[in-house]
């Protein structure tokens, strides 16, 4: 497993429901502080970067440090997700020749559905994602894409799409995280841009700009139906500038 932090509130709880029997985790610590954890890989890099920049640093750590053949997944949970026991029971039963999207489970509610061509973008995050290390090309995050880039998500779909499109949906096997769907009201209009930014740019680089049309669908329909019209029709208006200059 493969995650990263730039401070210690979380990484804590990630570290200690690892079952170290059976996983290995490399730490890609952005803190000032330098940190040691006995039974991790921790590269101590000392200055903050974007995501998909600390995992590439992970994965060539892993391919030229590790052997990469000698595990059968390679997972990215946030330093704030964490495993709960069963996981590892029931991941000794997986098909470990599949790759596999999990379910992401928060204050104990169950937030994704199957994965379908249409709704990826909304189902798919870096932590629940865990690809088959046995894929035959090399992998690796688009350092143009997620947070801490101009184009501010994005990534993981990108890598979801290029190596995952086959992976299997599991239901059961779950990891926590704390997503949430936040109230449009608190929505920080700034960061959205980014994210924005992020999806525009995706669905450029894959051709499917068309799926943008659901970006704007929520928004009108709330309008539409009177519910925080201020906050949607700001929504709306943001995006819609961003694509014009795009």
């Amino acid at each position: 497993m493969i995650s990263q932090f730039s401070n210690f509130d979380n990484i804590h709880k990630l570290l200690d429901s690892i079952n170290w029997n059976i996983a290995d985790l490399i730490l890609v610590n952005q803190s000032s502080e330098d940190f040691t954890f006995d039974l991790a890989h921790v590269l101590n890099v000392k200055e903050l970067m974007s995501l998909s920049s600390s995992r590439n640093m992970a994965l060539y750590y892993a391919n030229k440090a590790l052997d990469i053949n000698a595990y059968t997944h390679i997972m990215f949970p946030d330093d704030d997700a964490y495993f709960l026991a069963d996981f590892w029971v029931l991941y000794k039963d997986l098909d470990h020749t599949k790759s596999y999207v999990l379910n992401v489970l928060y204050r104990d509610e169950l937030f994704f559905r199957p994965i379908n061509y249409l709704n990826t973008w909304k189902n798919v995050m870096s932590s629940n994602l865990m690809i088959k290390t046995s894929i035959e090309d090399k992998i690796f995050f688009r350092e143009d894409l997620g947070v801490g880039t101009v184009n501010g998500s994005g990534e993981d779909i990108d890598f979801f799409w290029r190596y995952m499109s086959s992976a299997s949906f599991i239901e059961t096997a779950c990891i926590c995280h704390p997503f949430s769907r936040k109230n449009v009201k608190s929505l920080d209009l700034q960061k959205h841009d980014k994210y924005f930014k992020g999806h525009i740019y995706l669905l450029k680089v894959h051709k499917k700009r068309y799926l943008l049309l659901f970006s704007f669908l929520r928004p009108i329909i709330e309008i539409l139906s009177l519910k925080d019209v201020c906050i949607n029709s700001q929504i709306v208006r943001r995006r819609l500038r961003i694509l014009i200059n795009d």
